[in-house]
């Protein structure tokens, strides 16, 4: 959970702060995402190489920091995502995450 209380699930993805206006965070299984029942394929290239097998288990945590919270922390121009900026605050926000329970996902 975070400030925004639990997470919501929607066919095998994690939301959390899903409608909020300041930033939200999603999680899903990456080789669910390009070998799953609703996949987004891979070109044919790709798909003949280890990738597939490589993402079959990995998880994908994706951030979205919008314009409000983006101004607060000034980070709303360009030049300020120079060096470690980007991961220094992807880091902040999936370390503010608490794990207290395991919880199956159905998708």
């Amino acid at each position: 959970r975070t400030r925004h209380g639990r997470p919501s699930s929607r066919q095998g993805t994690l939301y959390w702060g899903k409608h909020s206006s300041r930033w939200s965070l999603k999680a899903y299984s990456k080789g669910d995402e390009i070998e799953g029942p609703k996949a987004h394929r891979l070109p044919s290239p790709l798909q003949e190489t280890p990738l597939p097998r490589w993402a079959d288990n990995k998880l994908r945590v994706e951030l979205v920091l919008r314009r409000k919270e983006l101004k607060e922390r000034g980070m709303s121009s360009a030049g300020a995502w120079v060096g470690s900026a980007p991961q220094k605050l992807f880091s902040e926000y999936v370390g503010n995450l608490e794990m207290s329970e395991q919880v199956a996902l159905t998708s």
